[in-house]
């Protein structure tokens, strides 16, 4: 509210589509990109994940410090062309997703207040969203395995939980109560018990058209080895 720069800092995995968002400031100085360089190399080293390379751009914002501390640890710097944004396409991507999906749509307070919407935005990305290069898997869930049974079919139940007051949604599967259920073959009469809307609609497409159920599964790509990108921005 007080009209005062802010600088994230984030890196991302090329194979899974981790985002690790490292921190936020009003003054990125060199002693604070370094000290959130080391922290990115201690949460690789504890995820088991070896990246060969991290590709940044140009930006005068990373000190040289940074690149001797990930040479040190066996990661090789890759510095983007001049205004060549597509070389560090994965990255500037979730830039965009970001603000789109998350700053833009909100009106922030502080500092303190970015911090949290960073971190509800960086699980929602990492734990929920589905992403078409993962086969609509999340970066740390894999697709859920398809529902065949006919029964589960009839009783399903979506069940939506809002994150940052509405702004991101996460949907769920959720069982029905013991006193809303049905068999398979028989639908339920007005009267009998308390429906649902979803239910009734349900309930009158199985007798129109038969029960199908049709989805995808797979499983996470292996985390290692990974290629990272990195990137320093305001808003």
């Amino acid at each position: 509210m007080n009209g005062r720069r802010q600088y994230i800092l984030a890196a991302i995995e090329h194979v899974t589509r981790r985002v690790r968002v490292l921190g936020t400031t009003a003054h990125p100085s060199a002693n604070w990109v370094i000290q959130a360089i080391k922290n990115l190399v201690m949460d690789l080293d504890g995820a088991g994940c070896r990246a060969p390379f991290l590709i940044r751009d140009r930006d005068g914002k990373f000190p040289a410090l940074m690149d001797e501390i990930l040479a040190e640890t066996g990661i090789r710097t890759v510095l983007t062309g001049i205004r060549i944004p597509r070389m560090n396409s994965i990255m500037e991507r979730w830039v965009q997703s970001c603000r789109h999906e998350l700053l833009d749509r909100c009106l922030l307070w502080n500092e303190h207040h970015l911090r949290h919407a960073l971190c509800e935005y960086e699980h929602f990305y990492n734990q929920h969203r589905a992403h078409q290069a993962l086969n609509q898997a999340a970066p740390l869930r894999s697709v859920p395995d398809p529902i065949t049974d006919p029964e589960r079919i009839i009783d399903l139940n979506i069940r939506r939980r809002d994150r940052l007051g509405g702004i991101l949604h996460e949907y769920s599967h959720a069982a029905l109560p013991a006193w809303m259920k049905f068999s398979a073959g028989a639908v339920p009469r007005r009267g009998s018990v308390v429906q649902t809307g979803q239910t009734r609609r349900t309930a009158r497409r199985s007798r129109r058209t038969g029960i199908q159920g049709r989805h995808r599964s797979t499983a996470l790509i292996p985390a290692s080895p990974c290629r990272s990108s990195t990137e320093c921005w305001r808003t």
